[in-house]
């Protein structure tokens, strides 16, 4: 059985390791720079950061992934979007359903999003289609970016 709680900053020793497995993945094709995603943990842990929500999924109590969402207005949509910004599960843990109980998770904690909104690389076939077979289907768009420095 899946559990799901909010990620604490006593998971910091659980849950790194877990993000930078994912971010050496099929799932991302760049670089981040590791005081990025530490930065993100810290903030994913912290109620004083109202955009970003980390999760942990269990399984009998042991740790065996995590998720990120993010919060915002979406004006195409006419509304609130949550967006997944991050799925990761331990490679043994995989395929066993439970990526479909988190986003059960997901559809219902965040009911009140006009929007679930994610990302998927071509080079994550098996993730594709986990979204699609849920519902998500492809927008026609490229995403840019201009990464700034933080303050």
């Amino acid at each position: 059985m899946l559990t799901i709680r909010p990620i604490t900053a006593a998971d910091r020793g659980i849950v790194l390791p877990m993000v930078l497995d994912f971010y050496r993945g099929p799932a991302v094709n760049h670089p981040v720079d590791t005081a990025v995603l530490e930065r993100s943990f810290e903030a994913a842990a912290s109620s004083r950061e109202p955009c970003l929500d980390g999760w942990l999924l269990l399984e009998e109590s042991q740790p065996i992934g995590y998720f990120y969402v993010s919060n915002s207005y979406s004006p195409e949509a006419g509304g609130r979007q949550a967006l997944i910004e991050e799925l990761y599960f331990l490679p043994d843990c995989r395929g066993k359903g439970y990526g479909t109980q988190a986003f059960q998770f997901v559809m219902e904690h965040y009911a009140g999003a006009a929007r679930l909104r994610l990302e998927v690389a071509e080079t994550n076939p098996d993730a594709a289609r986990l979204y699609r077979r849920i519902g998500f289907d492809y927008l026609p768009y490229r995403q840019m970016i201009l990464d700034r420095p933080s303050p």
